[in-house]
């Protein structure tokens, strides 16, 4: 069996953000630092058979929504809020400044946005999308910085996992919750 050893890097990968309206309003960043992380979370119940683990039992507990977190180059705040004719941008985005954009969950629960993180292709393999779709921040960074001021995001997903899916390849693998 062959195997690709070709690595993908910080330079390989793009997150677009998109709003949840029918033609959604994005935006596209060029995750510069690399940073991007997720996590998937699986709570177990632990019962012990008079405190020992032979004869004991692991069960599914309460699920657990994804986390995940990034950091990337602070260009502007606001955009398109303030002149339709200006592109999105980050901040405004995550914070439905001026309740310019539309949420991805579709009730009156809390506002979220889909994100769409791009791998190039690699060693001819297609490109990777996970796809987060109800995400939300619980907190934003703003630092300035030698190179670049930076915002860093940390928020979560309102589901098990992200959709994972090979394209451009000719495969249609693809995982979700």
């Amino acid at each position: 069996m062959a195997v690709n050893n070709c690595n993908r890097t910080l330079r390989d990968g793009s997150l677009t953000i998109n709003d949840g309206s029918e033609t959604p309003k994005s935006m596209t960043l060029s995750l510069d630092q690399g940073d991007l992380s997720w996590t998937e979370t699986k709570t177990v119940v632990k019962t012990l058979n008079r405190g020992k683990i032979a004869g004991g039992c692991i069960r599914p507990g309460n699920e657990e929504n994804v986390t995940l977190s990034f950091t990337t180059a602070w260009t502007q705040l606001l955009g398109y809020t303030e002149d339709a004719q200006d592109p999105s941008f980050l901040y405004e985005m995550l914070n439905n400044i001026g309740d310019t954009y539309t949420s991805t969950f579709a009730n009156d629960c809390l506002y979220t946005l889909e994100f769409v993180f791009t791998v190039s292709p690699c060693g001819g393999v297609g490109a990777e999308v996970i796809t987060f779709a109800y995400v939300y921040h619980t907190s934003l960074t703003m630092a300035e910085g030698d190179d670049s001021n930076t915002i860093s995001f940390d928020g979560e997903d309102w589901e098990l996992r992200p959709k994972v899916e090979r394209v451009g390849s000719g495969s249609s693998s693809s995982s979700s919750a």
